[in-house]
């Protein structure tokens, strides 16, 4: 069965507000925006792309195939042209962001300015690769991960990571956050980054999502991490995604957590957790890891089982030299070339075409 339909951002029959809609069955139906955006990202994965229909796509070089079920009728399978769904899919979401920023309304009562804004910026740095089973080189683009607190710290740390000019800010909370699973968390990616790894950062109860899964790149013997940013429940941010060098992303994340305890602050309440210099020397510990930076300073992995675990500090002094120590770690660079920076002029920020 082949379908040459495509998105389209429009207002249908009785609805006084546009939305994207897409035709399935010979039925017109309203497409969730941000699900749209994960599918282009991330289409091996199940989505919920409009109400009462889940689907998951198979982008190949020429052709779409997607694999429906629909409450109403079952399940069914629909073949589109490459070319015309991806390129369809960006312009209907482009045209939803333009549309609320210039102060319009549409169907999405939840889509806001600041939800438009930054899907413009991820839909001006997005690369579709025509094979997501055989990605090449040249059809992504790797770009630079960062993370670094804010703030000084207190109970709900202020922090904020980007992946190239697109930024995701939350809050760590000291009451939920275990440093030693986050360590465990991380040595779980290094060691085996075939397959996917996940990195908990919790705000109060409920935690923004690290997913990590290792791509080598066809015919580069080349590691990528296909990195998504699923926010907590109190942020709500539109998901985040990019490619990036391992053991650059590894080694920005793990520096910065372990920064949080080299800042000097006031603003830590003694009366509620303690001695500041116990807590910031006891997390520390549970955090640093030799695993960890064995595979930031590209160690053979064979060697890295005769290695400690971890080091122990037993000052605060000590701590301090360890720290400055590790953040002489080089900064690993890709084999292949970064894409150049993606700027987003002032006219699109304003919803200009």
């Amino acid at each position: 069965m082949r379908s040459t339909d495509k998105f389209e951002f429009k207002t249908v029959g009785s609805y006084d507000a546009p939305a994207i809609w897409f035709r399935l069955k010979e039925k017109d139906v309203i497409v969730f925006p941000l699900e749209l955006y994960k599918i282009l990202w991330n289409c091996f994965e199940e989505h919920r792309i409009a109400k009462g229909i889940k689907v998951q796509f198979q982008i190949f070089p020429n052709e779409v195939f997607g694999m429906y079920f629909d409450d109403s009728c079952g399940a069914y399978q629909i073949k589109y042209n490459r070319d015309t769904f991806v390129d369809s899919a960006i312009t209907a979401l482009r045209e939803l962001c333009n549309y609320v920023i210039n102060g319009k309304g549409s169907l999405y009562q939840n889509f806001t300015i600041t939800t438009a804004e930054n899907l413009i910026i991820g839909l001006k740095s997005l690369r579709v690769p025509r094979n997501y089973s055989q990605i090449f080189a040249n059809e992504i683009c790797i770009e630079e991960f960062n993370f670094k607190f804010v703030e000084p710290y207190n109970c709900n740390t202020h922090y904020k990571l980007s992946i190239g000019d697109r930024s995701y800010e939350s809050n760590l909370s000291d009451w939920t956050t275990d440093f030693t699973r986050i360590r465990n968390e991380l040595e779980a990616f290094v060691l085996s980054v075939w397959t996917k790894h996940e990195i908990n950062l919790y705000f109060e109860d409920s935690p923004t999502i690290l997913s990590l899964k290792s791509i080598n790149l066809y015919f580069g013997h080349f590691k990528v991490v296909q990195l998504t940013v699923l926010s907590d429940e109190f942020t709500k941010f539109p998901i985040l995604f990019g490619w990036c060098e391992p053991r650059q992303l590894v080694r920005s994340l793990y520096l910065g957590l372990l920064e949080l305890f080299i800042v000097e602050t006031d603003w830590f309440d003694d009366g509620y957790n303690g001695d500041w210099n116990e807590f910031r020397l006891r997390s520390y510990n549970e955090l640093q890891s030799c695993i960890i930076e064995n595979f930031i300073n590209g160690a053979n992995e064979s060697e890295q089982a005769f290695s400690p675990r971890n080091r122990i500090m037993h000052s605060v002094e000590e701590m301090f030299e360890d720290f400055e120590n590790l953040k002489q770690m080089p900064i690993p660079r890709p084999t292949i070339s970064k894409c150049s920076a993606v700027q987003v002029s002032d006219e699109e920020r304003k919803g200009g075409q």
